[in-house]
């Protein structure tokens, strides 16, 4: 397991690396390109169909990332070609019932919204969302089968395609907002193509051939979890990323959903790479140790958590020290409303984002009703407070709100897991002390460095992350933040590179 883990952690970090970066330019060249009114208006669009997606994705996806490694452990094929042929054909027939409605009403849901111009984005969004609920499920499923190395190559090429798409349809052709659909469109249906024909092909024994009924006991247990997990699944995005933009949408101007989105969409892609690297794996791979061997839960949620510290921790520092340089330099002067609200995002999401590791164990252990349950306590509260704080505050009212309903919902989460659900300690405390140490010790730098040699410029900007990122591993090994688990779980891995992991990372071997 941790061959397979470790493996599918290497290969999903260098996926990782290149589409943040990518995704990055992308998103610079959209709000420069489109402006903020038009990409206010895209946002919002964007958010209204990720929460219509919500609605049914979660119940075919996520079904597919937690009972096929269970399946595939336990060696009952049948049933996983059962799962996956069923999941794929509700997941279509989802997909059309909720789009379709759009596709043909779509001019009076314009005039509804209060813009009867909004026609073709209505259109296109809802077609695009068919297309990303099919390429959805099989990444479900080509994660459970730890195909990570298929993945790490073919979305790198697919964010490549991606930003030349809108280079193409946005800044030279100028199509604004449909061209930024339509980016969507291509990539989406081009990858889910080639992600059909590898399943079908590389794992055609796990697909095709003799398959067993569920049966009601088991048939049971997935509605008890995927229900749920869908509803707190759609919750949580409304929570963490769109409902601000809905509301103040509604309450407010397109330019105050810029002002949100800009600060808001850049930190949740920041330590949302860590879903993307670690997420579904995390899920599969703690689904079973579960099953294997239980006892090793809390151990294998402490190392999973510690690795996310080690990313987190370093970037709430040098982002808080560089944020009105990053926002500047990328986006221009019209972002400068955004700094504050991007320093207190990074810091309150960079804490929650250690925090919420703990759901994952909601759902290794079929506890998905109690996920549900503490995603609607962290939207109803959000609600509220954005209705109070929004009329008088703006973008600024909304972004309070989405960091107090956050940290409530980390901590409440944590509690449960380690504490109610008697898993143990899963905060790797000493680690993380460490770690603060030398993400600390990393900002004083960039910022004495911010002294000497003003961040300014793209050059500058890049220059002060480099020489930060160098001096914060130094750190880690200075602190000794690794220990001898990790250095055997290294040892153990097939990971790229291992050899140099050893010798930058520890002193000498302990006997």
């Amino acid at each position: 397991m941790a061959q397979k883990a470790t493996k599918g952690l290497a290969f999903n970090t260098v996926r990782t690396i290149f589409s943040a970066v990518l995704s990055l330019v992308y998103s610079i060249l959209v709000v420069r390109y489109l402006h903020i009114q038009s990409f206010g208006v895209l946002v919002f669009h964007d958010s209204i169909f990720s929460l219509l997606g919500g609605l049914f994705m979660p119940l075919t996806h996520q079904a597919q990332a937690r009972y096929i490694p269970e399946f595939m452990a336990q060696e009952r094929y049948p049933l996983v070609r059962r799962l996956i042929s069923v999941g794929q054909r509700i997941n279509i027939l989802l997909a059309l019932a909720f789009a379709l409605p759009f596709i043909v009403f779509a001019s009076p849901v314009a005039v509804a919204l209060g813009n009867p111009s909004w026609v073709p984005y209505i259109q296109l969004m809802a077609f695009s969302m068919i297309i990303s609920a099919g390429l959805g499920i099989l990444k479900a499923i080509l994660n459970a089968f730890y195909d990570q190395k298929f993945l790490a190559i073919w979305e790198t090429f697919f964010s490549f395609l991606s930003l030349a798409l809108l280079v193409v349809f946005v800044v030279y052709l100028q199509w604004g907002v449909v061209g930024a659909i339509l980016v969507s469109i291509i990539t989406y249906g081009a990858s889910g193509i080639l992600y059909f024909y590898r399943m079908n092909s590389n794992y055609s024994s796990n697909v095709k051939g003799e398959t067993e009924p569920i049966g009601k006991p088991l048939e049971t247990r997935i509605r008890k979890y995927v229900i749920p997990n869908a509803a707190g699944n759609l919750v949580a995005q409304f929570a963490s990323t769109y409902g601000g933009v809905l509301f103040l949408g509604l309450l407010s101007s397109t330019a105050n959903v810029a002002y949100f989105d800009i600060p808001n969409t850049f930190v949740q892609r920041v330590f949302g790479q860590v879903q993307l690297i670690i997420g579904g794996l995390s899920l599969v791979t703690l689904v079973e140790v579960n099953v294997k061997n239980p006892g090793s839960l809390a151990l294998a949620s402490r190392q999973f958590t510690k690795f996310v510290s080690i990313y987190t921790l370093p970037v709430i520092a040098g982002g808080l020290v560089l944020a009105s340089p990053i926002l500047t330099v990328l986006y221009g002067s019209q972002a400068l409303p955004a700094v504050l609200p991007f320093q207190v995002l990074l810091v309150v999401l960079g804490v929650a984002t250690i925090l919420q590791f703990s759901i994952t164990l909601l759902f290794v252990l079929d506890r998905a009703f109690r996920g549900l349950l503490w995603s609607v306590l962290n939207a109803v509260l959000q609600v509220v407070l954005i209705f109070m704080l929004v009329p008088m505050m703006g973008a600024m009212g909304a972004v309070i709100a989405l960091s107090a309903s956050t940290l409530v919902m980390g901590v409440g989460v944590t509690y449960d897991a380690s504490v109610r659900l008697k898993v143990g300690a899963i905060l790797p405390l000493k680690a993380i002390s460490r770690t603060v140490l030398a993400s600390a010790i990393m900002g004083a730098f960039v910022y004495a460095m911010g002294l000497v040699l003003p961040v300014t410029n793209a050059a500058t900007l890049t220059l002060a992350v480099v020489l930060g990122l160098s001096v914060y591993l130094l750190c880690l090994r200075l602190t000794r933040v690794f220990s001898e688990t990790d250095r055997r779980l290294v040892e153990a891995s097939s990971i790229p590179f291992k050899s140099l992991l050893l010798k930058l990372f520890w002193r000498t071997r302990e006997s």
